[in-house]
């Protein structure tokens, strides 16, 4: 039996060669969810000692240009025989690129967004939360936690697809509870003032605040949400995903909850994955690998803060190193020539 460089193996199961591991999402540099996911594969990485080829998008003009750019990456990362690759199916004009990955024996995962698509196409796991289901469950919570007659969705990034799924879910669950679902409405991630202009006029001039509830499907626009606040303080809201602006919130009673998505786990857990399904052919017989939601409803700890700001980076270790310590030939060594110049002295001292 040969090993990774051809010759003979003298490991008795497995040697593994350097496995290469590809990912292609539509994370881009500007979205801060997307660190901890960047940050957790690069620590996976490092763990499983493999290559990691893990490219971060720029913003770009439009999603057009992003997703075309995103289906080239993933047909180059297949084409260079990158032994697995996990990627976000942000789009359904990323399908091809996926289907020709298939075709060239690269076993692929999604994270985050896809979680339909890739069981259409037989992809080995989906890591992340079922979006629609996650703003059905929100629906639901807020309605346990706070009393609303009247909802809303914000969006802040209509164009994605995801982002919908979780307004869809949303929709059904104030139906199921008989509250009025005004829709999902679409705001600016980057403009304050036009976004408080969007939701007063969604409200309606001069009308009450008391009896609304209002779901964000994206943290970026909680900083416009919490300025509004301060103008109309009756209204109630929650947010997907945690941030220190989230946890702001939470701890002055401004809003309801946050939803943990667990972003270090969808980086993290292909890496594993796909290493041993290169390696050992094994892997979970569970398609759906769910992240969240789990709700966050009061801030955690200063440490833990701190540990989720540094997308939870492991500490090197330094090797534990005694100085005291002598090797035992040594010792005897030494013994030796102790006795020999104790027996010299001696018959010194006796002549």
């Amino acid at each position: 039996r040969k090993g990774p460089d051809g010759l003979p193996s003298k490991c008795p199961c497995t040697e593994r060669k350097k496995i290469v591991i590809g990912g292609v999402t539509h994370g881009i540099t500007t979205d801060v969810f997307w660190d901890t996911v960047y940050a957790a594969a690069e620590q996976g990485a490092k763990d499983m000692n493999i290559d990691l080829r893990f490219d971060r998008f720029e913003p770009q003009s439009s999603q057009k240009v992003l997703y075309r750019k995103m289906s080239a990456k993933i047909l180059s990362l297949c084409q260079d025989g990158v032994d697995g690759l996990f990627v976000t199916i942000s789009d359904p004009t990323l399908i091809d690129a996926v289907k020709r990955c298939k075709e060239l024996d690269v076993e692929v995962l999604t994270i985050n967004a896809g979680i339909a698509a890739s069981k259409e196409l037989g992809l080995l796991h989906h890591i992340g939360m079922v979006e629609e289901n996650a703003g059905y469950l929100s629906g639901f919570k807020m309605a346990d936690m706070a009393t609303f007659t009247k909802a809303f969705c914000l969006n802040p990034f209509p164009d994605l697809p995801v982002l919908g799924e979780r307004c869809t879910g949303f929709e059904t669950a104030m139906g199921e509870l008989g509250i009025e679902y005004l829709g999902q409405v679409d705001v600016p991630d980057d403009n304050i003032r036009l976004f408080r202009t969007i939701v007063e006029e969604a409200v309606g001039a001069g009308g009450s605040w008391e009896g609304y509830g209002m779901l964000l499907v994206a943290p970026a626009v909680v900083p416009a949400l919490m300025e509004l606040k301060k103008l109309h303080t009756d209204f109630q809201s929650a947010s997907f995903d945690t941030t220190p602006a989230i946890y702001e919130a939470l701890a002055h009673g401004d809003m309801l909850f946050g939803i943990d998505q667990q972003p270090y786990i969808q980086g993290y857990a292909p890496i594993p994955i796909l290493t041993h399904a290169a390696t050992t052919k094994q892997h979970f017989f569970n398609f759906a690998i769910e992240s969240g939601p789990s709700f966050v409803t009061s801030p955690p700890s200063s440490d833990m803060v701190a540990c989720q700001s540094g997308a939870f980076a492991v500490c090197p270790k330094q090797p534990f190193e005694s100085y005291s310590y002598v090797n035992t030939a040594l010792i005897g060594l030494g013994i030796f020539f102790f006795s020999l110049q104790a027996a010299a002295t001696v018959g010194f001292l006796g002549w």
